[in-house]
Order: C-alpha cells, then structure tokens, then sequence
C-alpha cells in the first residue's frame, strides 16, 4: 500500500497540534490552588447540630479552603463575610456557603481590619493601609499601630503604642498626626459603638474622639486590662477577672473570676448576655443584677464542637447566628 506523503505530514501535525493544546488546558500546581481557593464549596456536614439553617456548616477552617485558621476580623458586606487572617482576605457567601479568594500576601502581617464608608481599611505590623479594586493601598508606614480602626463620620483614625492618634478622610490616601498623649503608652484599643476606650497596663481610659480629650475612668490592681466594653452607664473589662463599673454609683464590681491560666482575649454583649472570649474558648455569662449574681456559673457554648480550647480574636453578630473567629481553628458560627 503505497502513502501520500503530503496526508501523512497533515496526520501528524494535527497530532501534534492536538496534544499541545490538550497541555495548554490543564491547570499547573499554583492554578489549582487558586481555584481550591476562588471555588470552593463548604461541606455542609461538618460538625452540624440538629436544628441548625440551610448554610450548616459550623466549624470552618483550612481544610474546607480558609487561607488560615488564625482568622484576626469577621466583616459583613452585602450577602458575604469577609475573614481577615494574617494572610490575606476570603469572602464566604453567606446562603451558598461558597468561598472565593479575594486577596493573599505571603508577606504580610495583618492584624486588624474594618469597613468604614464601604471601604476595607487594614492594619499590619509596617503600616495602615485601604483594600481598594482587588488592591492593598499603603496610606502610612508606622510601627507598632494598634489593633483597631476607629471610625467617625468620614474620618478615621488609629492609634500608635506610643499614644499618637493619627486622622485620614476615607477618600484620602494621607495620614495626619493630630494628638499625641505624653506619659502614656497604650496597649489597647476599644471602639464599642459611640464609645472609645483605651487601656494602658491596669488603667482604662475614654476618649472624647469630638474634642480628642482623654478621662481616666478607672484602674484595677495586679492585673492588666486586656479588653472592655461600655453599655450605657457601665463598663464591663478585665483580664483575669471579669469587673463591671457603674459610672453613676461609681463602684466597681467584680463578677465573675476566669478559670485558672485563662485571660479574657474579647467581649460581647447582648441585653443582660455577655460573650466572653478567652485563649481557651469562650463563655456566655448572665450578668443580670440579682442577689445570686456572685454565684454565676459561666457556660461553655463551644463543648459541642469539641474546640473549646480555640484563642478567641473576635465575637460578632449575623442576625440569629454568633460569629467567633479563632487563633487555631478558623471560623465558628454558633447558632443560637
């Protein structure tokens, strides 16, 4: 059997041809993690208790896709959740439960961040900075900004240790220097709604963010104020222990004492409910006033999601649903 040359070259670049293309359409190793990352669907069987609504899943870290399990910040925006780690940043739908990738850096350090005017502010160990068409702006190199953004109208401001609170509008890319503090070096932040309060050591401060003046409220001995809220007329901190002051009676009351080798890490509260966040879980309190109120006993909401020995770094609300973010083990939605 005689071949037409001419048929037999056509054969074999069309062999050719299709075998390259056939490469061309698979993905490579980082391809496919960024669609792990931008496609992923949460199982809804992990860690589900009975009861529970259409997006089930309880317990969400990197195995279901997270960039990290240290999760800094929960935010809302639209339909999605937006998780700061110190990564980078993944958007969870919140009906679908789908995650798509939204923002990683393998150098980074981020610590805090927050939606203010519809736009993501961020901080890191160098500097502050606004997330802005899929990129990471730097509006001031500063060391050592605390974790938390404050927001007033179209300013925000942040605060360094060594107590120099800086202002910037949110459509500006400048930070101005606006107050600094002598004598004091602060170790937190506390934006609770309208109030603002900072803590240095065992000392709780309120800041006037209006006239920018600074109150000391109150000071606890041998132990250091790692968080605090204000509700109405009381304010609720601590650290080892848990204390509420009453600003009109102006007496302190101590309510209740954190296990032994735990701190509290954050609090949230709601009605006569307070969410206590420590390193290792976090606990619901009733702190309504009554004659037992020295025998609370606090409750262990994350027992039966066996991570009850999770850091705690944020505790917010979705409607019926509880957010916790965690040091080690991701995301939490507790449903009430």
């Amino acid at each position: 059997m005689k071949f037409n040359k001419n048929l037999l070259l056509l054969l074999i670049f069309l062999i050719f041809h299709y075998n390259c293309e056939k490469d061309k359409r698979k993905p490579n190793a980082a391809e496919k993690k960024r669609k792990n990352l931008s496609e992923n669907v949460i199982s809804d069987s992990i860690n589900t208790p009975p009861g529970a609504d259409d997006f089930t899943v309880n317990v969400i870290n990197s195995k279901d896709g997270l960039i990290s399990n240290n999760i800094k910040q929960i935010m809302f925006e639209n339909e999605s959740i937006l998780l700061l780690s110190e990564k980078g940043i993944t958007r969870i739908h919140k009906k679908t439960g789908r995650i798509n990738y939204v923002f990683i850096d393998n150098n980074a350090n981020f610590t805090y961040g927050k939606i203010i005017n519809k736009t993501l502010f961020i901080i890191d160990k160098m500097g502050f900075y606004k997330f802005s068409g899929n990129k990471l702006i730097l509006l001031c190199k500063l060391d050592n900004i605390i974790p938390e953004i404050i927001g007033k109208g179209k300013s925000v401001y942040f605060l360094t240790s060594n107590a120099a609170l800086h202002q910037l509008q949110t459509e500006s890319t400048n930070a101005t220097l606006v107050k600094s503090y002598s004598n004091i070096t602060f170790d937190h932040v506390f934006q609770d709604g309208k109030n603002i309060l900072l803590s240095s050591g065992n000392i709780l401060y309120d800041l006037n963010i209006k006239t920018l003046n600074l109150t000391n409220i109150i000071s606890i001995p041998d132990e250091n104020i790692n968080y605090a809220i204000k509700d109405e007329n009381k304010f609720y901190f601590g650290s080892r222990s848990l204390y509420e002051f009453n600003e009109k009676t102006r007496i302190t009351t101590k309510i209740i004492s954190i296990a032994s080798n735990d701190f509290l890490t954050y609090l949230y509260k709601e009605g006569d409910d307070l969410y206590i966040g420590k390193n290792k879980g976090i606990s619901l309190v009733d702190i309504k006033p009554d004659q037992n109120r020295g025998l609370l006993k606090q409750k262990d909401i994350l027992k039966e999601f066996a991570v009850k020995d999770s850091f705690i770094n944020y505790i917010t609300r979705d409607e019926n649903i509880i957010w916790i973010s965690t040091k080690n083990n991701g995301v939490i939605k507790y449903i009430e």
